[in-house]
């Protein structure tokens, strides 16, 4: 993942810096095993900014089975107990019908609320294989994810897919100064 205006470092000589640089802060997240899916937690913290956790997740190519749609449900149910906004993002190997999406992954989608958005094919073979799903809602914090887009790559037989997270950049750090006469 890359996050435009946020630096990664691995040493923390950030914190005798005047400026410090704005960095999110990620920790894992524990979202339960599951036998058909694989998935990575982290909760994202940026400077001033609210916390969201981001799920990667992987699904070994094959029919879609009832186990792997109730483990993903599970893993919905999950999130949304975390009292946070969510991503989950990945690679599901699940070949669709006519609108390119699996009708059980999308049936999933639909009882629990959650939106999908990634619109157009991410494989060659013309289906959709790689989500993205959030629980958006209308409150003032706004979507969290935005732009998602999916670009053809020619080492691969899935597509690109990127998006923007709607993660605010902290606010500039304030130098206040104090006039020492203020106090005489």
């Amino acid at each position: 993942m890359l996050f435009s205006s946020y630096s990664v470092y691995r040493a923390p000589w950030w914190r005798s810096c005047r400026h410090p640089p704005r960095f999110l802060q990620a920790t894992p997240v524990n979202v339960g095993d599951y036998s058909e899916l694989e998935s990575l937690a982290l909760r994202v913290v940026g400077h001033r900014s609210a916390s969201f956790v981001v799920v990667c997740v992987y699904r070994p190519p094959g029919t879609v089975t009832s186990t792997f749609t109730e483990q993903l449900s599970d893993l919905l149910d999950r999130l949304a107990t975390l009292d946070s906004r969510f991503v989950v993002a990945g690679d599901f190997n699940a070949a669709g019908d006519s609108n390119g999406l699996d009708s059980l992954i999308a049936d999933v989608i639909t009882r629990h609320a959650v939106r999908q958005h990634v619109r157009s094919p991410t494989h060659r073979d013309g289906n959709v294989l790689d989500l993205i799903i959030t629980r958006d809602d209308d409150t003032p914090r706004g979507q969290l994810i935005s732009d998602a887009a999916v670009q053809s790559v020619c080492f691969s037989d899935h597509h690109l897919v990127t998006c923007r997270l709607g993660v605010p950049p902290p606010p500039p750090a304030v130098n206040q100064s104090i006039n020492q006469n203020t106090f005489l």
